[in-house]
């Protein structure tokens, strides 16, 4: 619905500055969690492997044309153009994100194999079986329901087109009423209204039509970078509590910062993870 839709659009245009402070280093403006394998051997270098990840399980190659689903301010999407050479079109609800991407894309990518449109991944206008492969990187949890994102990915792949989707996933079905309010207080701050289990996910690939569908948890490989802006929150929510009771600070900002304190409780206690889900299209 709409609602939701302003919703996430507010919330990413508030805490932009939030992300500057906490996650933005190395002129590397990532906005997933990091993922540590043995070839990360530090924060920058974890934010970016995902990338890597991804390009292999894809197989992505040159000759690709690729959606970068829900892009942020196109760090993907410019590691794919850089690593791969592929043409990447990145997509985003956010009319600021789309404005940034294209600034920092001068700066960060040689020739011009990239294109930025600001656009809603449930319903896009491109034609249909255009594109040879789809990413998308912690987008699709700001949906209600997750199929609008999987059918209209279906209808824009071409036949064998490949589809990586890495999200938030959920672990445990019945939570106390303190795991489920943690939970809440974690999704509301970032503007993302549930998140589905594996099988949720893994039914939703199949009944749109995909085959080959797996699914890889990675939560293991997260536990770092949840760590990492738990600290951080621990940090700056004092300071924040402050500058929002004084009205110098926007009520979105504090949750924001808060969220990263449940994210990680509730990540402590195995209620969520990390799965990377993989489709063809036949």
């Amino acid at each position: 619905t709409m609602s939701d839709k302003s919703s996430v659009i507010n919330y990413y245009n508030k805490t932009l500055a939030d992300y500057q402070f906490v996650y933005f280093r190395n002129n590397d403006h990532s906005m997933h969690y990091g993922y540590w394998d043995e070839k990360v051997k530090n924060y920058h270098q974890a934010l970016v492997r995902i990338n890597g990840v991804i390009a292999e399980r894809l197989k992505l190659k040159k000759t690709d044309l690729v959606l970068d689903a829900g892009c942020g301010l196109g760090e993907t999407s410019f590691w794919l153009a850089n690593n791969i050479g592929c043409l990447v079109e990145g997509i985003s609800i956010t009319k600021s994100q789309i404005v940034k991407a294209r600034k920092l894309a001068k700066e960060k990518v040689k020739g011009a194999r990239l294109n930025f449109r600001t656009l809603d991944f449930t319903k896009t206008n491109y034609p249909d079986n255009h594109f040879d492969a789809v990413i998308a990187i912690e987008a699709i949890c700001h949906l209600e329901d997750k199929s609008d994102f999987y059918r209209e990915m279906f209808r824009i792949l071409k036949p064998n087109g490949r589809l990586a989707v890495a999200e938030y996933t959920l672990k445990k079905l019945k939570l106390t009423v303190v795991q489920q309010k943690r939970m809440r207080n974690w999704l509301d701050g970032w503007a993302i209204p549930n998140i589905w289990t594996e099988k949720q996910h893994l039914q939703a690939l199949e009944k749109t039509g995909f085959i080959s569908v797996s699914s890889e948890d990675y939560s293991a490989k997260v536990t770092n970078a949840a760590k990492y802006l738990y600290f951080s929150a621990l940090l700056g929510i004092p300071g924040y509590k402050i500058r929002s009771w004084l009205h110098l600070l926007d009520r979105e900002r504090l949750k924001n910062a808060q969220s990263c304190k449940y994210q990680w409780l509730t990540k402590k206690e195995n209620l969520w993870g990390h799965n990377l889900y993989l489709a063809k299209k036949p």
